[in-house]
C-alpha cells in the first residue's frame, strides 16, 4: 500500500477542453441547439440545419445573420469568449440565448469543424477549420452574408462517449423535436430542417405561431385549441395556446414552454397548468400547453445548467398564479365548451368558434399571432439550399390565403376550421373573451331522464344533471367546509349510521370533518353515531348517500384530518349524492342551472366529466340540408 499522496498536476489543455466539453455537448442535440441559439443571437431572420445520422456525422448550421469578423475567428474559438456579457451585472439581465461563451471551443474540441463567415458590411468572408481544439487552417473565401458551421465526426476523439451514443434514429428524433419547438418559439425566422437529404420542414418565417404550428407538427396537434393573451401589472405576459378539457393526451408531451424566446423545462409551469384544468380532466390526463410567457430578464434566472433548458424564477408564487389564472379564465368561456359537429364529431376550440363565426358571416381571415422575441429583420434572398451560405425560401403560404383559397373552390365547405375571429367593430373582441351565461340559456326538456335540453340564440345544449348536481354538492361542501360559518339543517327525527370497527376507532376525527361540513355527528353506542344536523342545502337521502360514501372512504391508516384526503373524500363522495335517472321537475332543474351558474367552475363535475355540450344553430340546419 502506497502511503504516499498522489501529485497534483495541471491538467494539459486538450484534456481539461474535452473534460470542459462535455458539460456543454454531451450529444448532437446540444451541438445544433448551440449553433441556432448563436444564429437568433446574431439577428438571423433564415436559419437552415441539416443532420445525417443522427447528427453523429454530419450537422450543418447556416444563417443570415450578422457573421462574425475576420479578425476575431480566433478569439471565438477560445474558452469563456463572448460579444454577449462583459460584467457581473449583465449575468443578472440575460436578454441572449447564449452568453457563456463555451459553445464554439467545446464543439471543435470533439469534432472536425469548419466555420464559415462573412460580415454584411465586408467584401469577403473568412473560413477557418479545427480538428480536436486545434486549429488546422484559416483563409479568406467568397461567402455569403451569415455564418455556416459544418461539425463531422462528432466525438471522433471521445470513443467512450461516443460509444454512448443512441441509435440515429433516436438521436435524431430529439433534435427534430427540439428544433420544431424552436420554430415555435422564433415564428420571425425562417428555419428549415433537413434529415439525411430530405426537407422535414420549412416554416414560413412571417411571425405566425399558428401557421408554424401546421407547418410542423400538423392539424392534428393544432386543431381545438383556445388562445390566450394575458398581461399583468408586474410586466409578466402570458400568450399561448390550451386545449379544450376533452382533446386531453395521456402524457404531457404536448406542453411546450418558452421564456422569452427561450425553449424551457418547467415544473412549475406544469402545476400551473394542472391547477388550472384541475377537476376538468380524469386522473392521468394532460392537456396541450403551448405556452410564450415574457417577464423582464432580471426576474428569471437562466444560468442554472449549462445546456440552458431550465430557468430559476425570482417569484414563483407571482408566476404560478398568473399562469394558472390565465388559463383558468379561458378555460371559463363558451368556446371551451365542447361542440357537436353536423359531421358527428366532437370538436372544441378554434376551429368550432371560426365555424360559428362564418356562419354568422363575421370575417375570419387572420391568425393567432404572438410578437416574436426578436425585431423582424426584412425578407431575404432565394438561393440554392444546399450550398453553405444558403437563404431560405418562405415555403408555406398563410394560413389565412390557404384557407381563402379553399373557400373559393369549395363553397360551403368547412376549410377554416384553425383560424380565429379577427377583432370586429360591431362586438367587444375576438371568440375567447365573450362570455358564457348559463342563466341565458332556456330549459326545453330532458330526454332518458338524464340529461337536460335547453337553447339560447345561437346554440343546443344536452345537460348532464348529475355532473350538474355533483358541481353544485361538491362546491357547496367545500366552501361550507372552509367557511366559519355553516348553514345547518336540524333534523326532526334524526338518523343512525354504522361505522366500521377501523373508523369508529377514530371517531373524534371523522365527527371534525363532517362537522366542518355542516353535519352534528354523535357517537351513539359501540359501533354507531347518530345523526342530528345535516347542511341545509342537500336533502336527507342525499346526506344518508354522502356519509356512506365518506365512511367507504376511510379506513384506520386514512386520517380525516388532513386536508387534501379531506377536498378528495368529499369529490369522491359526491357521485353517490344525485344519480342519473333522477326526474327533476321543472322547479328543480332552474334551481339545479341557477345554482351552477354561481359555481366557480360549471363546466365539469369534480371528476372531470362535462356538464356541457353544445351544438350550434348552423350545425343543426347542415343537418337538416338547409345550409
Amino acid at each position: 500500500m502506497n502511503d504516499m499522496p498522489a501529485r497534483i498536476i495541471e491538467l494539459p489543455p486538450y484534456l481539461a477542453e474535452k473534460i470542459a466539453a462535455g458539460e456543454v455537448v454531451n450529444r448532437p442535440l446540444s451541438v445544433v441547439k448551440e449553433l441556432m441559439e448563436n444564429s437568433f443571437d446574431a439577428g438571423a431572420s433564415a436559419i437552415v440545419a441539416e443532420i445525417k445520422n443522427g447528427g453523429k456525422s454530419y450537422i450543418r448550421v447556416t444563417d443570415n445573420g450578422s457573421g462574425i469578423a475576420g479578425d476575431q475567428l480566433e478569439i471565438a474559438f477560445k474558452r469563456h469568449a463572448t460579444s454577449k456579457i462583459a460584467s457581473v451585472s449583465d449575468l443578472s439581465n440575460i436578454t441572449t440565448m447564449g452568453f457563456r461563451g463555451e459553445a464554439l471551443t467545446s464543439i471543435a474540441a470533439v469534432s472536425r469543424l469548419e466555420l464559415i463567415t462573412k460580415p454584411r458590411a465586408e467584401k469577403a468572408g473568412a473560413m477557418l477549420c479545427a480538428e480536436g481544439g486545434r486549429i488546422i487552417e484559416k483563409k479568406d473565401i467568397g461567402a455569403s452574408d451569415g455564418t455556416t458551421v459544418i461539425v463531422r465526426d462528432l466525438f471522433y476523439n471521445t470513443p467512450a462517449r461516443l460509444k454512448f451514443m443512441k441509435p440515429d434514429r433516436t438521436e435524431s428524433s430529439l433534435i427534430i423535436d427540439m428544433v420544431s419547438k424552436l420554430a415555435l418559439a422564433w415564428p420571425e425566422v425562417r428555419i428549415r430542417l433537413i434529415n439525411n437529404g430530405n426537407i422535414l420542414f420549412s416554416t414560413p418565417g412571417k411571425g405566425d405561431v399558428m401557421a408554424n404550428l401546421l407547418t410542423v407538427y400538423g392539424r392534428d396537434m393544432a386543431e381545438g385549441l383556445l388562445p390566450l393573451d394575458e398581461a399583468c401589472e408586474i410586466d409578466m405576459r402570458l400568450q399561448g395556446l390550451i386545449s379544450q378539457p376533452d382533446r386531453s393526451g395521456t402524457s404531457r408531451k404536448r406542453q411546450m414552454f418558452f421564456i422569452n424566446g427561450r425553449v424551457v423545462d418547467s415544473k412549475l409551469l406544469e402545476r400551473s397548468i394542472a391547477a388550472a384544468y384541475k377537476e376538468m380532466l380524469f386522473e392521468g390526463r394532460y392537456p396541450a400547453a403551448l405556452l410564450f410567457l415574457d417577464l423582464p430578464p432580471a426576474s428569471i434566472d437562466v444560468n442554472i445548467h449549462p445546456a440552458k433548458n431550465e430557468v430559476r424564477f425570482e417569484n414563483e408564487a407571482a408566476v404560478f398564479d398568473f399562469v394558472s389564472g390565465a388559463a383558468r379564465k379561458i378555460l371559463r368561456t363558451k368556446g371551451a365548451i365542447p361542440v357537436i359537429k353536423a359531421d358527428g364529431l366532437i370538436k372544441s376550440g378554434a376551429g368550432a368558434e371560426e365555424d360559428e363565426a362564418a356562419a354568422n358571416g363575421a370575417d375570419t381571415g387572420s391568425s393567432p399571432k404572438f410578437p416574436a422575441p426578436a425585431a423582424d429583420l426584412g425578407a431575404i434572398r432565394i438561393t440554392d439550399v444546399n450550398s453553405p451560405g444558403a437563404e431560405l425560401r418562405a415555403g408555406q403560404i398563410s394560413v389565412k390565403e390557404f384557407f381563402s383559397a379553399k373557400r373559393k373552390e369549395e363553397e360551403g365547405k368547412e376549410t377554416g376550421d384553425l383560424i380565429m375571429e379577427e377583432e370586429d367593430s360591431r362586438e367587444s373582441t375576438g371568440w375567447s373573451k365573450r362570455p358564457f351565461a348559463i342563466e341565458n340559456i332556456c330549459v326545453t326538456g330532458a330526454v332518458f331522464a338524464t340529461f337536460l335540453t335547453g337553447v339560447d340564440e345561437d346554440s343546443f345544449y344536452l345537460i348532464d344533471q348529475h355532473a350538474a348536481h355533483e358541481r353544485v354538492f361538491y362546491e357547496r361542501l367545500t366552501k361550507q367546509h372552509r367557511s366559519s360559518e355553516k348553514l345547518i339543517q336540524q333534523l326532526m327525527t334524526p338518523f343512525v349510521i354504522e361505522l366500521p370497527h377501523a373508523v369508529k376507532n377514530d371517531a373524534a376525527g371523522l365527527m371534525d370533518m363532517v362537522s366542518a361540513m355542516g353535519f352534528s355527528i354523535e357517537e351513539f353506542g359501540p359501533r354507531s353515531c347518530v345523526v342530528k344536523a345535516i347542511p341545509a342545502f342537500i336533502q336527507i337521502s342525499e346526506a344518508r348517500d354522502f356519509l356512506d360514501s365518506v365512511l367507504g372512504s376511510l379506513s384506520g391508516e386514512t386520517s380525516a384530518e388532513n386536508a387534501r384526503m379531506t377536498e378528495r373524500i368529499i369529490m369522491d363522495s359526491c357521485k353517490k349524492a344525485v344519480k342519473a335517472g333522477d326526474r327533476l321537475k321543472p322547479e328543480e332543474i332552474e334551481n339545479l342551472l341557477k345554482e351552477l351558474s354561481r359555481c366557480d367552475n360549471p363546466y365539469s363535475c369534480p371528476h372531470g366529466r362535462p356538464v356541457f355540450v353544445r351544438m350550434r344553430k348552423h350545425d343543426i340546419e347542415k343537418m337538416f340540408k338547409r345550409v
